[in-house]
């Protein structure tokens, strides 16, 4: 439950400051939903470069 609780902080933080990285959990979280057919790239909020850093990630 804890980890859930960090994993969640950590996203939260870096959602906030809108500046993603191909290591940021949240895009690593996106990318492995589109590849499990959960989501689609236009599904993925549009913020900072969150879907940019998504498609870097799926085109890699």
């Amino acid at each position: 439950m804890f980890s859930l609780i960090k994993l969640f902080i950590l996203q939260t933080k870096e959602f906030l400051k809108m500046t993603f990285t191909v290591n940021s959990s949240i895009v690593k979280s996106y990318a492995l939903l589109i590849l499990a057919e959960k989501y689609t790239i236009d599904e993925v909020p549009n913020v900072g470069n969150l879907r940019v850093t998504v498609i870097e990630i799926l085109t890699t």
